[in-house]
């Protein structure tokens, strides 16, 4: 073999012809998705890059995704946005690979992690901080594998970056909404998926240091869990509207939404009381949540645009060959019944 990879050594390690590796290096025409892998892993295994007769971003980046199988239509809908927008960047591999476990999976999440690992380049994640999880991240950044946090930060200090909210700013918002919506002050109940997730976390720390600073008539108590799950989440705000008499407000930066709708729904039916309510989106029933005025705001995750700027920001940074931790915080919107 040359002293640097050619075309014919990249057909040969393909089991191509030369025809097809320079339809597929220089996009002359299309190829059966399949064949393009096999000509790109090839190509990766031989060094052929950037400087050899291709540019590093000829070599479409494979993708993986570990998401939460809890919160059905935030999750749904996340993972159709992040296959479009993958499908139609020219420097992501066609058909990214899904993996999908539960918010206490850790092991599970970890040892994913690794297997991913084995057949991307790039891996975005979804869960809570936890130090097996940390550990795999770390594991496989030294092996040159790339490794994203969507939506909630983690600590392992091998991870590519952070692409989300920005979780302070959300609940400082969600704490001015409320406050200016409330008659009176009173208690205010927080609704969380698991205290593991830092993105919640920093949501409830942006959410009492404003009261802290502002209003201090309030009075915030602990918050209760959902795990992520409908069911839970209507059980955790039925409990909470049993034992506080004099709760005013509930807010709710976590999954687990729908549950509280129904929750709040059920106690209107009975007139036992009006609550000024913020949570975050998207759910499956929002209009109806607003319509009903069981939720006074929602603070929205622009799905599109967010699975959007992921996709090119994870292209951008493979092109580049980014080093270091690249933070990218998206927007969000304020959803009212007026504006829906």
């Amino acid at each position: 073999m040359a002293s640097h990879p050619t075309m014919n050594d990249v057909a040969r390690e393909a089991g191509v012809g030369v025809a097809t590796v320079d339809r597929v290096i220089n996009r002359r025409a299309p190829v059966k998705p399949a064949t393009q892998q096999r000509v790109m892993d090839a190509a990766r295994r031989l060094g052929f890059s950037a400087g050899k007769g291709m540019t590093s971003s000829a070599v479409p980046c494979r993708l993986g995704f570990i998401l939460l199988d809890s919160g059905a239509e935030f999750y749904r809908q996340f993972s159709e946005q992040l296959r479009f927008h993958a499908e139609r960047s020219a420097h992501i591999a066609a058909n990214p690979h899904f993996v999908w476990l539960s918010i206490n999976a850790s092991q599970q999440i970890a040892d994913a992690i690794v297997e991913l690992a084995g057949r991307v380049d790039v891996i975005g994640i979804v869960a809570t901080d936890n130090p097996v999880v940390n550990q795999a991240i770390n594991h496989v950044q030294e092996k040159g594998v790339r490794v994203y946090t969507l939506f909630s930060e983690l600590t392992a200090s091998g991870c590519a970056g952070y692409m989300g909210l920005d979780n302070r700013k959300a609940g400082r918002t969600a704490a001015w909404m409320i406050s200016r919506l409330c008659k009176r002050p009173g208690k205010i109940g927080i609704l969380l998926g698991d205290h593991r997730f830092l993105c919640q976390e920093m949501a409830e720390i942006g959410f009492r240091s404003w009261f802290r600073e502002k209003a201090a008539e309030f009075d915030i108590l602990e918050p209760l869990r959902s795990y992520e799950d409908d069911g839970m989440a209507e059980q955790a705000t039925r409990t909470m509207l049993e034992e506080n008499s004099d709760l005013v407000a509930l807010y709710v930066p976590s999954g687990g939404v729908d549950g509280v709708v129904r929750a709040l729904l059920a106690a209107k039916k009975q007139q036992s009381r009006t609550l000024t309510v913020v949570c975050h989106g998207p759910i499956a029933h929002a209009q109806k949540a607003l319509l009903e005025e069981v939720v006074d705001v929602f603070i929205w995750h622009r799905m599109p645009a967010l699975a959007a700027e992921i996709i090119a920001a994870i292209a951008d940074d493979f092109v580049h060959e980014a080093r270091g931790n690249q933070q990218r915080y998206l927007p969000f919107d304020i959803l009212t019944v007026e504006n829906f």
